[in-house]
């Protein structure tokens, strides 16, 4: 113990004869006090007084920051010229950085929409100007020539050229000159609701205080739109004359308003359902009411699965029409919700990475782009990069992308391709592909959604992504795998049992099999909820789902899951349900409080599996199980 305290002491004595290092030379001297309540803030420290003849409370003269940069000088290891080169390079970036100031600079108007006589006049003051106008080199998109028998099946045929035109997001198909229709020469009486779009304003949508609103224009017929969006583009144009204008021009002055907007330029334009409009093409013969061009047949077509993901209620078979007029855009779309052209949105794709067709029914051309979806989240991340508060808002980047400039994308190596589509011609946008388009003029087109079998691989995936963004779906996922799994089966028993040879039975054979694109995406579903049951629910509180027939979609109160094959519920509350994966989330109730729903139960699901891959055993035995008079599995005696 006295050899511990002598090496103590020495220690310490050691310590206090240790030099002081250069630079930290003690300046002044103090001593701390403690604060009494009622004391003045400067009270609590008392400082030597002579440290304290300097001015405290006021700024620093000139001379004293000299003086203080002077004392950092006595530290030989720091080189203090460093400081002043990173100040000044600071300085310099944050110059050069764009002002938020900037976005929310209000334009001149250069449109004036109705006047004291009508509601639907436009005066434009602004103008168009062709030496402000430029645009990068662009790729063209692929265009299709299909001949009179390529022609006559839709999917076959958008299935043989996909291996080539996926590559480029979009394609453009022209049909052969016996399959167009005529233009539409009389137009419905019936007025529709139109909407303002802002271009000058299409690439800081995240600037307004809510992206979910736009303002509502005049009500028109097609006629009176027709005219009013004419008598626009006349003149905003005028320079050019009366003569017709190249879209290659509209297309620099559309790019030009996006890039270095100097007048607000406000259009407008029509969205909705074919469902609720009295307005119909006319078609050239009858035969194009049967034909699987008519995009009110191509959802249902064979070898399309959509429809059995729709409820009663969805209107996600339905074709949807855009009426737009000079300048009305669609931004770049990642395939959207079901309504699908949000107005106030320009980048898109489509709900559930689903396919998409538009054709042009009558009017001026549109310009379209497409990015390919290997591209898609290299596309994500410039957005994010361009606008960091537009990147926060929920609903990006799946319902809400700005209007990037072509230069920028290009500029990040991102490739876009380009085409025109012009009147009785079909656009083509693949699963996972962002694409974006204007019109050209007053213009009417339609498009709707499909999902082919080579759409299975993105569609599951969505639907997981879409569960981390809690985005609600309009389609059932595992509604559409169990029902069109269903109709696989009936398929192959009516080919192996029955000797039924037809096209339709051989197109959902040749989709099972072991190695089955369609098998392998029910198999891999079917797994995911085997795991889920046997770790996220106690199989000893559940039951068979009631209401099988659900005539509208459930899901999940936390994640918004489509809960088509299970479910959780508590008695707390009797109409809130909760996917499997959060029902631990859905209250705090005890576990024995939770009720657990199944549709179908694991064997049957596994049953429907090996089906599926072609065991004639597991096809007996699902449809003997499943066998209903309306279920077109009919069961002899000797089968």
């Amino acid at each position: 113990m006295r050899t511990k305290r002598s090496l103590t002491h020495a220690k310490k004595k050691a310590e206090e004869d240790l030099a002081v290092p250069p630079g930290f030379v003690s300046l002044t001297s103090f001593t701390l006090k403690r604060k009494f309540i009622g004391r003045k803030a400067d009270d609590v420290m008392a400082v030597d007084k002579k440290s304290r003849a300097g001015s405290v409370d006021t700024p620093l003269r000139n001379v004293e920051i000299e003086k203080f940069k002077a004392s950092f000088k006595q530290r030989p290891w720091i080189c203090y010229d460093q400081f002043e080169n990173v100040q000044e390079t600071e300085r310099n970036d944050a110059s050069s950085l764009p002002h938020k100031d900037s976005v929310s600079v209000c334009l001149p108007e250069g449109t004036i929409w109705g006047c004291a006589n009508c509601h639907d006049c436009v005066k434009v003051t602004a103008r168009c100007q062709p030496n402000e106008s430029s645009l990068p080199s662009l790729s063209d998109a692929p265009i299709f020539y299909p001949t009179q028998e390529e022609f006559k099946d839709t999917l076959k045929y958008i299935a043989k050229i996909r291996p080539t035109a996926e590559n480029y997001g979009i394609c453009r198909i022209v049909p052969p000159p016996s399959s167009l229709l005529e233009e539409n020469k009389t137009w419905g009486g019936s007025k529709f609701a139109t909407r303002f779009q802002n271009i000058d304003g299409l690439q800081n949508l995240y600037a307004k205080k809510k992206l979910s609103e736009f303002e509502h224009g005049p009500d028109f017929t097609l006629k009176s739109f027709k005219k009013c969006a004419d008598d626009f583009k006349a003149q905003y144009f005028r320079k050019y004359g009366k003569g017709p204008l190249v879209a290659a021009r509209i297309e620099g002055e559309y790019w030009r308003i996006i890039e270095k907007p100097n007048v607000e330029v406000k259009v407008l334009c029509a969205e909705f359902s074919s469902s609720t409009n009295s307005t119909k093409e006319v078609a050239k013969c009858d035969e194009y009411v049967e034909s699987g061009w008519n995009l009110k047949n191509i959802p249902k077509l064979p070898g399309s699965l959509l429809p059995f993901g729709c409820y009663k209620t969805s209107e996600g078979l339905v074709p949807q029409l855009f009426i737009g007029m000079c300048f009305a855009s669609q931004c770049w779309v990642y395939l959207m919700d079901i309504v699908l052209f949000d107005l106030t949105v320009k980048q898109r794709t489509e709900d559930h990475h689903l396919y998409s067709i538009s054709y042009l029914l009558s009017g001026e051309p549109k310009v379209c782009y497409g990015i390919p979806f290997e591209y898609s989240f290299r596309f994500v991340e410039v957005v994010k990069k361009l606008h960091p508060e537009l990147a926060k808002h929920p609903d990006f980047p799946h319902k809400l992308v700005p209007q990037l400039p072509l230069s920028v994308l290009v500029s990040q190596g991102i490739p876009v391709y380009r085409c025109v589509q012009n009147p009785m011609e079909f656009i083509v946008t693949f699963p996972g592909a962002y694409h974006t388009e204007f019109s050209c003029g007053f213009n009417f087109a339609e498009t709707v959604r499909f999902a082919p079998f080579d759409w299975l691989p993105y569609g599951q995936k969505i639907v997981e992504l879409y569960v981390e963004k809690c985005f609600k779906t309009s389609i059932s996922q595992d509604k559409l795998l169990i029902g069109a799994a269903k109709e696989a089966v009936k398929a192959q028993w009516e080919s192996f049992a029955l000797k039924t040879k037809t096209v339709q039975n051989q197109m959902w054979i040749s989709a099972c099999g072991k190695n089955g694109i369609f098998t392998n995406a029910v198999k891999e579903r079917v797994r995911d909820e085997r795991v889920r049951r046997k770790y996220l629910c106690n199989m000893a509180q559940s039951s068979a789902w009631d209401g099988l027939e659900a005539a509208s979609k459930l899901d999940c109160t936390i994640c918004s899951y489509d809960l088509y094959l299970s479910a959780v519920k508590c008695s707390c509350s009797p109409n809130k349900y909760a996917c499997l994966r959060h029902s631990k989330l859905l209250c705090s109730c005890p576990w024995t409080s939770k009720r657990f729903f199944f549709r179908y139960e694991i064997t049957e699901l596994d049953l429907l599996v090996e089906a599926l891959e072609g065991n004639l055993k597991a096809i007996h035995s699902w449809a003997k199980q499943k066998a209903q008079p309306d279920s077109g599995i009919k069961i002899s005696e000797n089968a």
